[in-house]
């Protein structure tokens, strides 16, 4: 049901769900996994390009439906069972302190970030330095970001959200595509809007140092001001961009109730 809400077909969907099931049972075989319903769950979701995980944006909606007061409908019924398996999945993975990256291509009206970061785009909230954010469901990120600007820049308008935290699941070795290098942060996560940079290499990479496929934490926690020509952008020069890089830190101890901003 989860995977047809997303948009597949009912073939593709079995052979998704089949394979899925095959790749668990293998885990289990070799005493990877004490469960075989959390290694399909983190199957099914993983794998997609960076920004374009169907299923992992429809699992989200239904977090959105759950954190509401309204009733849950047939639709966020029917996926209950995957969304609870994949809560228990991310959240039983150890967390990791680091920097991930989630790039966004868009088409605004001006041509412009202006209505993206002024939160007129759907399921982007505003992004005015420092705003909080709540993102609800589980988000897919890569810590390669050169994957996440590859991705933004498909289309005329490039956001890439470069996201500084504590709480990140290395999920590689559950994806049927692990170098795209994936994490996935839990739900209900909340973290401040930093600042907005031009969409540099430089500002990008700084505090990571890759290795092969191991990306070590360099400064994570850091502003990455390096000179005056890589500084955070003043808001009416970022809304002009067509491509910009959002730097978010994650908040210790969010405040769900306070907050209006979706993902």
């Amino acid at each position: 049901a989860a995977l047809s809400s997303a948009g597949e077909s009912s073939i593709a969907a079995e052979s998704r769900l089949e394979a899925a099931k095959v790749f668990a049972l293998r885990r289990f075989a070799e005493g990877q996994t004490h469960s075989i319903m959390s290694p399909m769950a983190l199957r099914l979701v993983l794998g997609a390009k960076p920004g374009s995980a169907r299923l992992l944006a429809k699992l989200s909606e239904s977090f959105m439906a759950l954190c509401s007061q309204a009733p849950l409908g047939p639709a966020d019924e029917e996926v209950l069972p995957l969304l609870t398996q994949l809560q228990l999945a991310v959240e039983a993975l150890p967390a990791e302190r680091g920097v991930q990256f989630l790039g966004l291509s868009l088409s605004t009206a001006s041509g412009t970030l202006r209505e993206a970061l002024a939160g007129e785009v759907e399921g982007l909230a505003a992004l005015h330095p420092g705003n909080l954010l709540l993102w609800r469901g589980c988000v897919s990120v890569t810590a390669d970001p050169m994957l996440a600007k590859e991705a933004a820049l498909e289309k005329s308008v490039s956001l890439v959200f470069k996201v500084r935290s504590s709480c990140s699941r290395d999920v590689a070795a559950y994806s049927p595509s692990p170098d795209l290098r994936e994490r996935l942060l839990p739900p209900r996560r909340c973290f401040r809007v930093v600042g907005i940079f031009a969409l540099e290499d430089m500002i990008l990479q700084r505090g990571t140092s890759s290795s092969g496929h191991a990306a070590e934490l360099l400064e994570a926690f850091e502003v990455p001001n390096v000179g005056s020509s890589f500084g955070a952008l003043a808001w009416e020069e970022a809304c002009t961009r067509k491509a910009a890089c959002v730097v978010l830190d994650e908040e210790e101890q969010p405040q769900a109730t306070a907050l209006a901003a979706k993902i």
